[in-house]
């Protein structure tokens, strides 16, 4: 494709963008809207190769804006949206029904079927997050607390809860992808690490992560112990888990609260960011690496 670039449009604005992660043959993504009066839809997107364009398979109502989506790692069929609406935030767990409608427009009978709703305690829902090596596994994290929901047949069902501590606000969070037990979060101005096991406190902290609140946690796809954070102060940094107290590496190149940064899912090198700023950054950090 070359250079070229390949545009799909919505009806409405978009806050929310996450790839299929149980589809490994064909690149495709879901994407939700986000518009207050209006009811809001997730489109599910494919690249056709064949034409060098984005295509709509699917469309799907939403009733509220969405925050986050977290489709299951194992079916295409199963998806979590995290919510707001009327000032109350929720997550709830939907199944998509079978087939694919024409681009652009839902097939018929192409509604949402609720399976369960997984709620918070009283406080904003921030994210959801599922364990690809635990497909029955599910967290929420909220502005407070953790909950941990256990997925079956029949819908959703609590199997844990944990509160953030005492003036910490949660922001998000990431689940290891090879230690299934291992969730690390960002709370306020620090990172926080957890026994998914037990899910009672804290095992680890790295205080004063960055100098406002976290933002983003993404962990390296071939290091076991080596995450990235992103916050509030326009930086990035790197750590080891294994020794926290020094970051191994600060990033800048922002003018603004840094949202989200990610590793990128190949190469440990190459790492992204997007920020207020309107800006997206790519780094090359070829020394942490080993």
């Amino acid at each position: 494709m070359g250079d070229a670039a390949t545009t799909y449009s919505l009806k409405y604005q978009a806050r929310v963008l996450v790839a299929l992660p149980c589809d490994t043959v064909t690149s495709k993504w879901l994407v939700g809207t986000t518009a207050l009066r209006e009811e809001n839809e997730i489109r599910l997107l494919q690249y056709d190769q064949d034409n060098e364009q984005l295509v709509c398979k699917r469309a799907y109502a939403h009733p509220a804006e969405m925050w986050d989506i977290a489709p299951c790692p194992t079916r295409d069929d199963l998806l979590i949206t995290v919510w707001a609406k009327a000032g109350s935030s929720s997550a709830t767990l939907w199944r998509a029904p079978a087939g694919e409608g024409e681009s652009g427009r839902a097939a018929a009978g192409g509604q949402l079927q609720q399976q369960a709703e997984l709620p918070g305690h009283s406080s904003a829902m921030r994210c959801a997050l599922w364990s690809s090596l635990q497909p029955e596994t599910v967290v929420t994290v909220e502005e407070g607390s953790l909950r941990k929901w256990a997925i079956t047949e029949a819908g959703a069902e609590p199997a844990a809860s944990c509160p953030a501590g005492e003036m910490v606000q949660l922001w998000s969070g990431a689940l290891h992808p090879r230690n299934a037990s291992l969730l690390c979060t960002a709370g306020s101005n620090d990172v926080q690490t957890w026994d998914l096991r037990s899910l009672s406190r804290p095992m680890g902290e790295i205080k004063m992560a960055h100098k406002m609140p976290v933002r983003s946690i993404s962990f390296a796809p071939h290091n076991d112990t080596r995450i990235l954070t992103a916050g509030d102060d326009c930086k990035l940094r790197f750590w080891d888990l294994r020794n926290p107290g020094q970051p191994l590496l600060e990033l800048g190149g922002h003018r603004h609260w840094v949202w989200r940064a990610a590793y990128n899912p190949v190469y440990d090198s190459l790492v992204a960011s997007c920020s207020s700023d309107c800006c997206v950054n790519l780094y090359y950090t070829p020394n942490l690496t080993a």
